[in-house]
């Protein structure tokens, strides 16, 4: 999905140097793609497409297949209707497993969350990414959600909903990073917290894999992290919308 006329940020360097590079496009749901670019999709994805009854669901879910598309034909210098996407679920193997890129050397991950959908290419280290809309439906408590995702130590900084929401990107980041997703529980994968730079502290019952954190500016309305599994240094750029 082209992003032409949005705002390229500058580089933002998880540590100066390094050879490894991640992309990071955002873009607004619908925007940009019709049934023609919807053809771009494999098989297995324009089924799972015609699956969803909700519409916004179903355009979150295309909208990130065509932008997973440009974002990986963009690092690669080819087509976007060149690109394969592997779906493939390691558990058991149908297509609706986390996007893989076959044969091209690239990482990719991800994401999307009421308007916006966000999509990491990776040169080197596996990456993870997610983003959340700060919002809350009437009669939820953050901090009754934290319980279930959070450590005691870890609600004591949950002031507001969009604390507790940095805290589940940050989590849900590093899972996706790993391809373990939601089979962890939440409160095994320590982080820091909201009011400081993202990192991972500890994962409960195993070693701490090597990890690199960014907490990514997509907007006010969203909350959104990175991370990549390597302690080597990364160079971030965020191509989004305006």
């Amino acid at each position: 999905m082209p992003t032409d006329g949005g705002e390229r940020v500058p580089e933002q360097a998880v540590e100066a140097g390094g050879g490894a590079r991640c992309t990071v496009h955002v873009a607004r749901v619908g925007r940009e793609w019709d049934a023609a670019s919807a053809e771009a999709l494999s098989p297995a994805e324009q089924q799972r497409a015609a699956r969803y009854r909700d519409d916004r669901a179903r355009a979150q879910f295309v909208t990130g297949a065509i932008l997973l598309r440009h974002a990986a034909g963009a690092a690669l210098g080819v087509p976007a209707d060149g690109v394969a996407v592997d779906r493939t679920c390691d558990r058991c193997g149908k297509q609706h497993g986390r996007p893989r890129l076959p044969g091209t050397g690239l990482e990719a991950s991800v994401s999307h969350s009421g308007g916006l959908v966000l999509v990491a290419v990776s040169t080197g280290p596996a990456v993870g990414v997610d983003v959340e809309e700060v919002a809350l439906r009437p009669g939820l408590d953050p901090l009754a959600l934290a319980a279930r995702t959070c450590s005691q130590d870890e609600r004591r900084h949950i002031s507001d909903v969009r604390g507790f929401v940095t805290y589940w990107t940050r989590k849900e980041a590093v899972l996706k990073a790993t391809g373990e997703g939601l089979r962890v529980p939440l409160t095994d994968v320590v982080v820091t917290p909201p009011h400081e730079p993202a990192g991972l502290v500890a994962w409960r019952g195993r070693l701490r894999p090597e990890c690199r954190m960014l907490d990514l500016d997509v907007g006010a309305h969203h909350v959104a992290a990175l991370a990549l599994l390597t302690q080597e240094p990364v160079a971030v750029l965020v191509d989004r919308p305006d």
